[in-house]
């Protein structure tokens, strides 16, 4: 079976966000220091799952796969707020934390400007649009699945 747009679009959005989490492990010292690294192996992971959520997306066709392409997508949106719960491990206050983490107009001290804050709000925007394309997608699937609706 051929890969649908949707399936293209969300598998492409997904390995997008995971060369940015490259990016981000290439250019973020903080990152680095932090927490003996902790915060650097996590996004590792994450970057790892990315390529994994979106080769699996782009191979498979059917609801699960966009149901999978969702759930991730929205775990990682999640995750990525929730992430400023941490900023007591690293002594800083929420605010600077998120700060630190999603305002890309503040220059942190060793890292080029911008990093991670742009990086990390982009991931969001497109981790939000695979989820709307996913859903899309999963409509689309179940459509095709059962001519009779």
């Amino acid at each position: 079976m051929q890969a649908s747009t949707n399936q293209k679009l969300a598998g492409v959005l997904v390995a997008f966000s995971g060369l940015l989490g490259i990016v981000i492990l290439g250019t973020d010292r903080i990152l680095w220091e932090s927490l003996s690294g902790r915060h650097a192996y996590a996004l590792a992971v994450f970057v790892v799952m990315d390529f994994a959520v979106s080769g699996y997306v782009v191979a498979r066709a059917g609801k699960m796969t966009f149901t999978i392409a969702a759930s991730w997508s929205a775990f990682r949106v999640v995750t990525q707020f929730a992430n400023i719960y941490s900023a007591s491990e690293i002594g800083l206050t929420y605010a600077q934390f998120a700060t630190y983490l999603f305002n890309p107009m503040v220059i942190q001290p060793g890292n080029p400007p911008g990093i991670p804050a742009a990086l990390l709000d982009l991931i969001i925007i497109l981790e939000v649009v695979v989820v709307g394309v996913a859903w899309n997608g999963r409509s689309v699937a179940k459509k095709t699945a059962d001519p009779k609706r």
